[in-house]
């Protein structure tokens, strides 16, 4: 991030602190200040994932792997949806794999908003990107709304939206592009407290419709937000007992709103995924490295401008064991601020509207942190059950890897804890020129402690890579294998290898036997170390069996490497062959083996002989 987002935090809280009002003046009787708050947060987004606007068209923000397969996966719904729900399921990598979508994140929601964008636009990549910083705007701005609705301050839930926003839980992540969607988690919250006030079926149809979007969006926000809602509502019902004020018929009906809509939206893709997590093999092992540790705590933003050079920031985030999903420090400014709000809270020194669902809040927040550990946590060397072993296996959880994750709804309760916290400091400041210079000051404190650098990568299309597409759409469809194939047992080269020519494929649409995701089919290992002895006897048989037709061989990589990657996937064998070791292998194939063998750009194309 650039210093001009301090400065626009300061020129926002100028406009914004609004003193002593009612608390909803903000979203009702104030449009143009909400606009402003809104307009504010998508300034900082912009600011600190593009400073360089130019890259909209041409970069997505990550380092090359999980991000081009977000972006594949958003194109393969837009081209498969017009096909039938079968085709939709069925991708066109890994083949002859069946439902291979559900590997990874399907993205319905996101792609509802990318399709139309990218129709208008002309331009899939800024689509993509308007879409991402939409989410981060959201964000913050949600996480503002929602305070607003808990009756803090103008100043200070504009603090809670940053304090949810930017600090490392959330902007280390900022490479998973579905994980942008965390805007949902406190539409929820806001929905929950409605239903709370006012049970009616309208007001559970929206509370089912934010629950199941962001679960379709992303399965881990999905959920936590799950888990907040039934905890929300527990509390809050205990707490009020609704029943007796709008009679248990108007209360069931509002439940029954709740409980159909996420039946109804999300039942049909939940189907898929029940399917595929029947088998042993798709189901994702708990990971001890993904799940939470206390020196996660202390750990921020990779290469954090300000933290990484203060101790104890500086060891934890630098170490090579940490990592994005372990970086969960959630800020100096919202833990001074958190600590003071919960203290005027107790001692009510500070108002608070939705008492019951505010509660309901940070017992979910407690819940959800003792499920992010995962389900052992480790302290002194002894082993601790936690409650994630309870519920592991229940769908939803099974495909839980990086349980870390979680930790997000105990950022947004620590922010809207914050946010009182401001509210109180702000309501002893009697001028409101020191009110709107402390909102400007601690704002540009939270954008400090938490700027660091984005990484963007330029999205493939070099034409000496892309050329060989071009010729395969040209051809009659059927299935090709992308030498040499790049498979999890190259460990943290297979995305950098595998992920570009999945969105490079977006220009043919040929099925592959190879490809990238959060799985792999059964055997996926040795068939890409058979087909990688290329051209044996027995890498044509795997090659007749699956029906393959094309054979290319890629003389470079189509996408850059971080620099991590290049000492192995930028070698002879990994992620491409040299051009000598290219010539050697189309000399070896057998006579009568391959139809025809081109040279196209940066690539060999092998058509071969049918079976």
């Amino acid at each position: 991030m650039e210093p001009r987002a301090r400065v626009t935090a300061g020129a926002a809280a100028a406009t914004l602190e609004s003193g002593d009002g009612d608390p909803t003046a903000g979203s009702v009787r104030r449009p143009v200040q909400t606009w402003c708050v809104f307009a504010f947060f998508a300034v900082v987004a912009l600011l600190l994932f593009f400073p360089s606007p130019a890259k909209l068209t041409t970069h997505l923000p990550g380092d090359g792997g999980d991000v081009l397969l977000n972006y594949w996966t958003l194109r393969w719904v837009e081209h498969a949806a017009p096909h039938g729900w079968h085709t939709l399921w069925n991708t066109n990598v890994f083949f002859p794999a069946t439902n291979t979508l559900a590997y990874s994140e399907s993205m319905f929601p996101e792609t509802l908003v990318h399709w139309p964008l990218a129709t208008m636009t002309r331009s899939p990549v800024l689509a993509f990107n308007l879409v991402y910083l939409a989410g981060w705007t959201l964000s913050g701005f949600c996480t503002y709304l929602v305070a607003r609705r808990f009756g803090a301050r103008t100043g200070a839930a504009l603090l809670a939206g940053l304090a949810y926003t930017v600090a490392s839980p959330r902007l280390s992540q900022y490479l998973h592009f579905q994980l942008s969607t965390g805007w949902l988690l406190p539409v929820a919250v806001l929905l929950a407290a409605r239903f709370v006030e006012r049970p009616t079926p309208g007001r559970g149809a929206a509370l089912g419709a934010a629950v199941a979007v962001q679960g379709l969006a992303a399965t881990y926000y999905g959920v936590a937000a799950t888990i907040s809602v039934f905890v929300v509502l527990a509390v809050a019902f205990a707490w009020e007992r609704p029943w007796r004020r709008v009679g248990w018929p108007a209360l069931l009906r509002g439940v029954a709103g709740v409980l159909l809509v996420v039946g109804a939206l999300l039942a049909p893709v939940a189907v898929q995924y029940r399917d595929l997590q029947r088998d042993p093999h798709f189901r994702h092992q708990q990971t001890l490295k993904l799940a939470v540790h206390t020196s996660d705590f202390v750990a921020v933003t990779k290469d954090a401008y300000l933290l990484t050079h203060i101790p104890p920031f500086s060891s934890t985030s630098r170490a090579a064991t940490h990592s994005v999903e372990n970086r969960l420090f959630p800020g100096v400014v919202a833990l001074a601020l958190a600590a003071i709000g919960a203290a005027a809270l107790v001692r009510r020194r500070q108002s608070l509207r939705d008492a019951p669902a505010f509660v309901g809040v940070l017992v979910a927040a407690v819940v959800l942190l003792a499920l992010s550990v995962g389900d052992t946590l480790h302290v002194a060397g002894l082993g601790i059950p936690m409650p994630f072993r309870l519920v592991q296996h229940l769908p939803g959880f099974a495909g839980i890897r990086a349980t870390s994750r979680l930790f997000a709804m105990t950022q947004l309760a620590i922010a809207l804890l914050a946010a009182f916290g401001a509210g109180w400091v702000l309501a002893r400041v009697r001028s409101r020129v020191t009110r709107t210079a402390t909102v400007a000051l601690l704002a540009c404190a939270v954008l400090a402690e938490s700027a660091a650098p984005v990484v963007l990568v330029r999205l493939p299309a070099d034409p000496r890579a892309t050329a060989v597409n071009h010729v395969l759409a040209r051809l009659p469809r059927a299935p090709v294998a992308e030498l040499p194939v790049g498979s999890p047992v190259a460990a943290y080269a297979w995305p950098f290898v595998e992920a570009p020519r999945q969105v490079l494929s977006t220009i043919d649409w040929n099925p592959r036997v190879d490809g990238y995701s959060g799985f792999t089919p059964k055997n996926y290992n040795s068939l890409a170390k058979t087909l990688n002895t290329f051209p044996s006897p027995a890498s044509l048989r795997a090659l007749r069996q699956h029906r393959v037709r094309y054979v290319v061989l890629r003389l470079a990589l189509p996408g850059p490497l971080p620099r991590d990657q290049q000492a192995l996937a930028g070698r002879d064998g990994i992620g491409f062959y040299s051009a000598t070791h290219a010539q050697a292998i189309v000399r070896a194939i057998p006579p009568g083996s391959a139809k025809r063998v081109e040279r196209i750009g940066d690539a060999y194309l092998i058509t071969l002989e049918p079976a």
